[in-house]
């Protein structure tokens, strides 16, 4: 094992000098250029290494723009592999290492250090959370980068600014995987009309550098600046063709490999399988059929197969039938996408047209396998227009200089499409060393870089709307803990404040509102004081948990249960940390506000969940609390119940999976078992624990509600039922009152020696 001391001497050194920004690597086969690598963190993964002789493999580190990660386990495999049949590329060394748990999602630079020196493969590796269930692909194809033969007085190619577009759209709109199916860097030398391409283009490698790199002086982005994984795949015009160029001209798989890498890899996403196939170069496709059909059969045919490719045909048969394969990406006829999809046998194919359009396909995927496609939408208004007057559709836009020098910003997407997109993206960068909140969307992940702090908020985008999100310091602590998993699902995290103490603390478990469809724990500040808390001895956790769509889309029934019983989970989670984070698990209570107030009154109300005999020790703890104190709660999910207490209510079809109050309430009998399961007012018995209700306006049985979502009519009639069955619950309402102060001095009278 390495020495620790080592290890941090060698990131200080890191830190103080830097990295190459070359990224052509000889050595580092994969992840680089045409495919990278997605990694949970806390698994590991294997680099493809070509290694010289008697070289040894020394440390690997991860890069980010803001952070860097060094791999503590790195085990080294030599050997001889064949990565490519066509062109005969070998690799002679496989090395194996960890990512850290807890690592920052980002798209980072892969950097191996060896007794030669450093190779450096850039954004190579995507550090995820979990697989997402429900996600969105982003194509585009035939980028033709550097195709003109008089050059620009800059020297950019004219198409890059395209190419940068459609970069900043996919990043805004958030979609988990990016490709680009061929004819990416063009060759035209053959062309009677491109006499002077070679003059104009003598550098393959400076084309290439183009399409991943961009232009940052001219502000241009390029592959690498797609902050989610991205792929490529050969085109028939993805080589230089050059009569006196033999290695260029006959063997086009060697030039690939040379300039970006893999050709006809393969990968897992979750339960997406994912195929490269070249077409373009005039291989036999039935073998790469075959060897993808090897790979399904050791890796499993999950519920989606996916190729991509160049050109929609042929594609390999039987194989593709055989397989069912579903959906494939591909390129190459540029002005035929309106036409999509074009059926191969089972297989739907969809070219995306030419880049110079401005146009992509997004793919929308579901938990069970299921996608629908948004066909050829045009990312910019104006597309023929010189680019310093482009008018894209979807614009993200912040206050202030978003480079860490103000402790508040205000960011502004304008989606101009007629469709929306449900998780749009934003990253601010902040002062290092505050924790932040933002006034709506969810925070995605909150971590210290370097030198600054990111908060990556995710945020659903309606059509033609405009959405304004705000992100402000907060004066809570920066978590003990931060991003804890307590499940496998990207939102089952847990962020712990620990209370100093040395004898067991009792703990407020917090679980955040938004109609259990948006919002996240950074919002914690609304419903308790963590400082007050902390000086008073008692620990904090807040959680995030499933969201209704998220459950709907996964297929739960009904959709309410997966919030719920999330928050039972991360509950049992935090007991089976008690030695660990020294917390008295017989002192716990909840707050939360709005759909988080209910959970906590669902907890506290319903009967205990542990499993004393179950496998997992952390199903084995308890679920009950010692106290609640909840703001703006709906205490019941009745639609009968809400109409005759606030004529006006509204709320509660989604938790249900209906599509509004009205089939919510027509439906009530159908669905009354799953209504008294999940509503806290049929829940409450003699044996409950006591519970503070907390509203900012006054209860009026029978009348409409300005605000029927909140009403304190939710609370008298909650506290009339409590009080009949002989449970102690406290009802404050009133438009002066503090509700986070009010429920902060309850728990702490509650929860405190």
């Amino acid at each position: 094992m390495m020495n620790h001391k080592i290890i941090v001497r060698f990131l200080i050194l890191l830190l103080t000098i830097g990295f190459s920004t070359s990224g052509w690597c000889s050595k580092i086969v994969y992840p680089w250029n045409a495919t990278n690598a997605i990694v949970k963190a806390g698994e590991s993964f294997t680099i493809w290494f070509d290694a010289d002789p008697k070289e040894k493999i020394k440390f690997v580190v991860l890069k980010g723009p803001y952070n860097t990660v060094s791999m503590l386990s790195v085990k080294t495999k030599k050997g001889s592999w064949i990565y490519d049949e066509a062109s005969g590329a070998t690799y002679n060394r496989k090395i194996t290492v960890i990512i850290p748990e807890g690592t920052p999602l980002e798209r980072y630079d892969l950097v191996v250090i060896s007794s030669t020196g450093e190779s450096v493969s850039l954004k190579s590796v995507k550090v995820i959370r979990e697989y997402k269930t429900e996600y969105s692909i982003f194509h585009i194809s035939d980028t033709h980068i550097a195709d003109e033969s008089i050059r620009a007085e800059n020297g950019v190619p004219d198409r890059l600014p395209y190419l940068s577009a459609l970069v900043n759209i996919s990043n805004i709109i958030g979609s988990e995987l990016v490709f680009l199916t061929g004819d990416n860097v063009n060759s035209r030398s053959w062309d009677e009309g491109n006499a002077n391409y070679l003059t104009t283009w003598p550098s393959t490698q400076e084309r290439v550098d183009y399409y991943y790199k961009g232009s940052p002086e001219n502000s241009l982005k390029g592959v690498y600046d797609f902050s989610t994984a991205a792929f490529t795949v050969n085109g028939n015009h993805d080589h230089y063709e050059r009569e006196d160029d033999d290695t260029e001209t006959k063997n086009k798989p060697a030039f690939w490999n040379k300039f970006h890498g893999l050709r006809t890899p393969n990968f897992t996403y979750g339960d997406a399988r994912f195929m490269a196939l070249s077409d373009a170069f005039g291989e036999d496709m039935d073998v790469q059929g075959a060897r993808h059909a090897s790979w399904l059969d050791e890796v499993g045919k999950g519920n989606l197969r996916i190729i991509y490719k160049h050109i929609y045909k042929p594609i390999p048969q039987p194989w593709a039938t055989e397989y069912d394969i579903q959906l494939g990406l591909v390129g190459h006829n540029h002005h035929r996408g309106g036409e999509n999809p074009f059926r191969q046998g089972n297989t739907d194919m969809y070219i995306a047209n030419f880049t110079q359009y401005t146009t992509f396909n997004l793919i929308n995927v579901k938990a069970n396998g299921e996608f629908s496609v948004e066909n050829n939408l045009v990312a910019i208004e104006n597309p023929k227009d010189d680019p310093s007057q482009f008018r894209p559709k979807l614009t993200l836009d912040f206050s202030k200089p978003n480079d860490g020098s103000s402790s508040n910003n205000t960011a502004t997407l304008v989606n101009n499409f007629g469709l929306g997109f449900p998780d749009g993206k934003i990253r601010f960068i902040m002062p290092k060393g505050f924790y932040y909140t933002i006034n709506k969307g969810s925070v995605e992940q909150q971590f210290d870089g370097n030198d600054v702090t990111v908060v990556d908020v995710r945020i659903p985008l309606k059509s033609n709307s405009t959405t304004v999100v705000n992100i402000s310091k907060t004066n809570i602590p920066q978590p003990t803990l931060k991003e804890v998993r307590y499940g496998e699902h990207e939102r089952h995290v847990i962020d712990f404040w620990k209370a100093d103490s040395d004898t067991p603390t009792p703990l407020v478990f917090v679980i955040h509102g938004g109609g259990w469809q948006g919002a996240s724990k950074e919002r914690i500040n609304r419903f308790v004081d963590v400082n007050t808390l902390l000086e008073n001895g008692i620990s904090v956790a807040a959680i995030n948990y499933r969201y209704v769509w998220q459950a709907q889309n996964a297929g739960i029934e009904p959709p309410v249960k997966a919030p719920l019983y999330d928050a039972a989970r991360a509950l049992q989670f935090v007991r089976s940390k008690a030695a660990e984070w020294n917390i008295d698990k017989t002192r716990i209570g909840a707050s939360g506000g709005s759909a988080g107030a209910c959970s906590s009154l669902w907890l506290a109300f319903h009967n205990d969940l542990a499993d004393p005999k179950s496998k997992d020790p952390v199903v084995r703890e308890s679920t009950r609390l010692q106290c609640a104190a909840v703001i703006g709660a709906q205490t019941t999910l009745d639609p009968k119940q809400m109409k005759e207490w606030t004529p006006n209510s509204n709320y509660g079809a989604h938790a249900f999976g209906k599509q509004n109050f009205e089939e919510f309430l027509a439906e009530r009998e159908e669905i009354i078992p799953w209504i008294n399961e999940y509503s806290p007012y049929a829940l409450v018995s003699n044996n409950d624990p006591p519970v503070s209700l907390i509203y900012t306006n006054s209860p009026a049985i029978g009348q409409e509600h300005k605000n029927p979502t909140h009403t304190a009519n939710f609370g008298l009639k909650l506290q009339e039922k409590c009080t009949d069955v002989g449970v102690e619950c406290e009802f404050i309402y009133g438009a002066d009152i503090n509700p986070s102060k009010t429920a902060t001095e309850y728990l702490i009278k509650k929860l405190g020696k």
